[in-house]
């Protein structure tokens, strides 16, 4: 995110000497973006509030954090723009132990329902991720294949057997 009047346009435009960049020290957002960035200069804090004090101030020229920080912290700052590129991505997962397939099918099952009956959209749109757009689509439905029986199946199984 830049502050009203940047003339910082991409992530690129901020990879230059003289560009100071705010960041939460030991966060996975700013570990990732100091691997991609080396003649700008960081300037570490604790706390997501203190790189929006920095650039606030003036004491730095873009504030690196995640997509929903920089959603909710934009509005605090007049002007400020959130870039339309990224140097990074969160990406959520749920993981189950190896050989689990129960487990895995009820994971599946659960992420299935959530898709098609819209919650995930429902709580993206909720969260105010304005920039987003659905993993729906993203999620590999060759999973399944991977899964075994499925939740309904694997519960019938468990109670025939207890």
């Amino acid at each position: 995110m830049v502050p009203a009047g940047s003339a910082i346009a991409k992530v690129a435009d901020a990879d230059r000497p003289g560009i100071r960049i705010a960041a939460v020290r030991n966060h996975a957002s700013t570990n990732e973006l100091v691997r991609q960035i080396k003649p700008a200069e960081f300037i570490y804090v604790e706390t997501p509030e203190q790189t929006l004090g920095l650039m606030s101030n003036g004491k730095a020229d873009v504030m690196a954090s995640t997509r929903l920080v920089f959603l909710a912290f934009s509005a605090k700052l007049s002007g400020a723009r959130v870039l339309a590129d990224r140097y990074g991505a969160n990406i959520n997962r749920m993981v189950v132990p190896k050989g689990k397939t129960d487990w895995l099918a009820y994971v599946n099952e659960f992420v299935e329902e959530g898709k098609a009956s819209g919650t995930v959209q429902q709580f993206i749109e909720r969260g105010g991720t304005r920039a987003s757009r659905s993993p729906c689509r993203e999620i590999p439905k060759r999973i399944h294949a991977l899964a075994g029986p499925t939740h309904a199946n694997a519960r019938k199984s468990n109670e025939a057997t207890t």
